[in-house]
């Protein structure tokens, strides 16, 4: 089976924070969402 992102949880640390792969999610559909960096209480367990 496939699966499709809708959403993906960054951290506004740097590492993956890239300005062309942040402007490269919506044209794929995939809406992103800065968190806290190293706040377990803001990670969702994906089913």
């Amino acid at each position: 089976t496939s699966h499709q992102i809708f959403i993906l949880k960054i951290d506004n640390v740097g590492k993956f924070f890239n300005i062309s792969f942040i402007n490269f999610l919506p044209v794929q559909g995939i809406k992103h969402e800065l968190i806290v960096p190293y706040t377990l209480q803001q990670n969702a367990i994906s089913t």
